[in-house]
């Protein structure tokens, strides 16, 4: 099986190097609809950068058995009459009541719509867990439910655009001292289009964005620079054999593309499996990660087969051509400077001769 895909791969006459041009409009067209969209719509915001609704009911040994259990169950139902959805749940200590769960959904309601929802809801959920209290001022201690803003802060953002920033650097570091100046800044400018284009693709499948998104984008940048990393040392080996001395740049990065893609693929399918794993947790802010990831995993896919090859062919050639003119302008001078040291040769055995019939 192995060696049939090995063989077609091989086989394949496709320029993946010569039509790289025409696979960035991919990217490219998710990006530009990824920023119209941004100008109208915006991110389709999770709790973590809207704000939502919480609500929190004090449960005697909760964290004993399967007490927990059947309080969300208990809390789940209570919510269901209300059509809500519950996304965060958490166990929180409070200071004189023992440990009480919590949930957190999206706000989706008006102002007016938000005050009677927290009454409403509030008395659904005290009838649910202590019909049999009837002060108010008990109740007030044992069930809350409170709105609450964004938590996500703009240093946060920041410090996370940073991560991305210092992946995508120390990635081109590495490459261009072990590659060359050309396959480092290929690399750099293919990571940066991997994590823009990812962010254009979240932007258009309207997935809900939590905090958990720029680590997920910092995933992308270092799988991208993995790619090249990959690609750039099969190209190094090529071009140190002697069968591609002759060989442009375009058939060079397009054996490069055939000897990885088998490697690069199943790398891909692996990351696509461990993002797949993370959605399955149950943990909320884990979870909303695997759809970025499996975005990002196949536009770096994408990027590495189609465009980088084509993006370092057409860097590099220009390097090559600066070479050969350098070669030829030393062997005309040397051409230049044999035909006297000739001369001077051809003249001495003449000299030898006359000097010879002299004497006899």
């Amino acid at each position: 099986m192995r060696n049939k895909i090995l063989n077609k791969i091989k086989n394949c006459n496709y320029n993946y190097s010569k039509n790289w041009f025409y696979h960035i409009i991919v990217p490219c067209v998710a990006i530009v609809v990824g920023l119209i969209l941004f100008f109208t719509v915006g991110f389709n915001k999770g709790i973590d950068f809207a704000g939502g609704i919480n609500a929190s009911i004090v449960v005697e040994d909760l964290n004993k058995g399967d007490n927990y259990k059947l309080a969300k169950e208990q809390l789940d139902n209570v919510l269901e009459d209300f059509k809500i959805s519950g996304e965060i749940y958490q166990t929180i200590e409070t200071n004189y009541y023992g440990s009480a769960i919590s949930v957190k959904f999206e706000n989706t309601f008006s102002d007016k719509q938000l005050e009677i929802l927290k009454t409403e809801l509030k008395q659904a959920l005290e009838a649910s867990f202590y019909p049999d209290i009837t002060n108010q001022d008990e109740l007030n201690n044992l069930v809350k439910v409170n709105s609450f803003g964004p938590s996500v802060s703009s240093a946060l953002v920041l410090s996370s655009i940073l991560a991305v920033v210092v992946a995508i650097v120390g990635g081109f570091v590495y490459i261009a001292s072990r590659f060359g100046l050309t396959a480092g800044i290929s690399s750099m400018c293919v990571a940066l289009l991997d994590v823009v284009a990812t962010l254009g693709w979240v932007l258009i499948t309207r997935i809900n964005v939590v905090s958990t998104l720029m680590i997920s984008l910092a995933f992308v940048a270092v799988y991208s620079m993995l790619s090249s990393i990959i690609i750039f040392s099969r190209t190094k080996e090529n071009l140190a054999k002697e069968k591609f001395a002759k060989s442009t740049n375009c058939e060079i990065a397009n054996q490069s593309i055939k000897d990885t893609m088998l490697v690069l693929s199943v790398l891909s399918v692996l990351m696509l499996v461990v993002s797949l794993m993370l959605g399955v947790l149950p943990t909320y802010m884990i979870g909303r990660m695997s759809l970025p990831m499996l975005l990002g995993c196949l536009v770096v896919l994408f990027s590495s087969i189609f465009i980088t090859p084509g993006l370092w062919s057409l860097t590099f050639i220009r390097k090559v051509r600066k070479q050969k003119q350098q070669k030829q302008e030393k062997e005309e001078v040397v051409i230049e400077e044999q035909p006297e040291e000739t001369v001077d040769i051809e003249k001495a055995p003449e000299v030898i001769v006359e000097t010879e019939a002299k004497e006899n």
